[in-house]
Parts: structure tokens; sequence; C-alpha cells
């Protein structure tokens, strides 16, 4: 929970209380390696050579960051995300995503 956001030019805050979204919500070093996978523009063999490891590994810190995103989504929002993928797999058909939206 963020409780102050400043702007750092002229140093007017505000206080309160607000949810952090999105990238706010990974810790430190998730953030280091998306700023890492997004410099070498999702071109895993680059991010192996920069940060020195294996493609499982690069693979792995990737899920990390995508289901610490995914997790903290309002309940509505995954289980809207769960009923595309269903859809996509084809577990279910037009309708029934239709009628779960």
């Amino acid at each position: 929970m963020i409780t102050r956001i400043e702007c750092p030019a002229c140093a007017i805050g505000i206080e309160g209380r607000f949810s952090a979204r999105g990238l706010a919500n990974l810790d430190s070093d998730q953030l280091a390696f998306v700023e890492v996978f997004v410099r070498n523009r999702g071109v895993i063999r680059d991010v192996e050579a920069e940060l020195g490891v294996s493609y499982p590994t690069v693979r792995g810190r990737l899920d990390a960051v995508a289901e610490a995103l995914v997790r903290r989504l309002p309940e509505a929002q995954r289980e809207r995300r769960r009923t595309l993928e269903a859809l996509q797999r084809g577990d279910i058909n037009i309708d029934e995503a239709v009628r779960r939206v």
C-alpha cells in the first residue's frame, strides 16, 4: 500500500491510501529482470548473455514476473483471463465464454 506520492520536480505531495498497480507490485529483483528483458527487446538469447544465465533461468524469471502480475489482478480480471484462456484452448465455446464474462 502506497501512502504518499510526491512529485520529484516540485516536491508537491499527496497523502492517502493508494494501491500499487502493475510493475509497481514487483520486487526489486523482478524489476531489474524486466529492465534487462525490455532493454533486450525480449530476445531471450540476449537476456541470457547479459545476465550470464541459462535459458531455463530466464524463462523461470519471466514466468515469475508474469505470475506476480496476474496474481495481483482483481478477482474479476483473473476470472476473465481464465475464461479467455479456456476459450483459446478450446475447453469452452464462444457462447459459454460470453456467458461467463
